[in-house]
């Protein structure tokens, strides 16, 4: 059983200050994704590679989780995370900065600068869900949710950010030259919106950094030692069938959320015809309907517990999905993809949630990190994988989706919390 604590103010200003790491992390991922297309022409890439950029992203991030992870067990998350606000900040202002270097120097610079932030971002990932787990385990309830709510919050954030600073750039003179059919025919002001676009957000990220990170709750260091008293090395204390299978559903979950990402405006504009307005629909209502169920997840889970949610959430995705496959037309599909959003968005809390329960509290930076790693195996397969497989036939990349919310459901009975529960 869970053993609610005192919640102290103390203990309520580090739950404020993670998941505002969580946001702004979200804030400076998203606002460089969507920036991605547009620096296409400035860095002499093909829009081909900004899908490889982004896997790119994803591996290096692995590293970075795996390397934090390490600073973590032997420090602590809280001031691992000092250490990866840091890195944010840091690797933003590089990437700002970056492709205003000479046209020889750009693109090597720009590269160095995505190395240095998938690191950053591997690192971020892995250190907000220790806090938010650390967090969940003294409020003696599930919240976990909350904190990845407040992601998808910062998500839609940045990608305003994006927008508002297209939309000042034009209102100020400095948007693109069109010809008179409204065709752009050249771009001098590309670069300066998007430098001043996210210098925006770097300080943001640099000003609530500064603020959150004296906050962080520091926990279970009287039992960080790595051996016990006769000298031998602790080993990792979660029952390995079940937390496999944790590890399993992360990466369903992160292959059916990036292909979603990926592949759903394809999806809808090539073989549902929808027009360019329509196409990023997907999207849109996915991200919105699973900041939604993640709004209100905590409170199910509470009620009915882990394997009832997740169970619950899988077939709800799975529904989604069928009525995706089966539309006739891109509004029948975009109603799909907002069904997805009502349940799969959920899992990767439950996850972490989960994971923190099964192992004492001096090995939870642990049990988080390795779980963290699946988050990017699952992207890779859902952004890279998936298209290699498919092709040109999107029909079967979104055919994948479909059977990873079948094997997500399977999954489901190891949610179980544990009985008794060590710290």
């Amino acid at each position: 059983m869970t053993v609610e604590t005192a919640i102290t103010p103390e203990l309520r200003k580090s739950r404020i200050s993670a998941a505002c790491a969580f946001g702004v992390h979200a804030m400076l991922l998203v606002a460089l994704v969507t920036s991605l297309p547009s620096l296409v022409p400035i860095l002499g890439l093909e829009l081909r590679h900004v899908a490889y950029v982004v896997l790119a992203l994803s591996i290096i991030a692995a590293v970075g989780s795996t390397l934090m992870t390490l600073v973590a067990k032997r420090t602590s998350s809280a001031f691992s995370i000092r250490i990866a606000l840091g890195m944010l900040v840091v690797s933003g202002l590089f990437l700002a900065f970056t492709p205003a270097a000479s046209e020889s120097a750009r693109l090597p610079l720009f590269c160095a600068a995505i190395l240095i932030y998938g690191l950053s971002v591997g690192s971020i990932d892995a250190t907000t869900n220790m806090q938010a787990v650390a967090i969940q385990r003294r409020y003696g309830r599930v919240i976990l949710n909350s904190f990845h709510a407040v992601w998808s919050v910062g998500a839609i954030i940045g990608s305003l950010l994006v927008s508002a600073g297209q939309a000042i750039g034009d209102m100020a003179g400095f948007g693109p030259n069109k010809n008179a059919a409204g065709d752009v025919v050249s771009d001098p002001y590309l670069y300066p919106r998007y430098m001043w676009t996210m210098i925006t957000v770097v300080l943001i990220l640099a000003v609530v950094s500064l603020i959150i990170s004296p906050k962080m709750l520091e926990y279970g260091r009287e039992k960080d030692s790595m051996v016990d008293e006769q000298g031998n090395k602790i080993k990792f204390a979660a029952p390995m069938k079940a937390f496999a299978a944790l590890c399993a559903a992360m990466a369903f979950f992160y292959a059916i959320d990036f292909g979603i990402q990926n592949w759903s405006p394809l999806y809808l504009e090539q073989l549902l015809d929808a027009d360019k307005a329509t196409a990023p629909l997907g999207v849109t209502v996915y991200t919105i309907f699973g900041l939604i169920a993640r709004s209100l997840a905590d409170r199910v889970v509470n009620k009915l517990g882990e394997v009832k949610t997740l169970a619950l959430a899988a077939v709800v995705s799975i529904i989604g999905m069928i009525v995706v496959l089966t539309a006739s037309n891109a509004i029948v599909a975009v109603v799909g993809f907002a069904i997805v959003g009502c349940g799969v968005p959920i899992t990767a809390p439950l996850c972490f949630s989960t994971a923190g329960y099964m192992v004492p509290i001096n090995q939870m930076d642990e049990a988080v990190g390795r779980l963290n790693l699946f988050n990017y195996a699952g992207t890779v397969f859902g952004g890279g994988i998936v298209g290699l497989i498919a092709g040109d036939n999107l029909k079967i990349a979104m055919i994948f989706p479909l059977v990873m919310a079948i094997l997500l459901l399977l999954t489901s009975p190891s949610f179980k919390k544990p009985d008794v529960i060590v710290d």
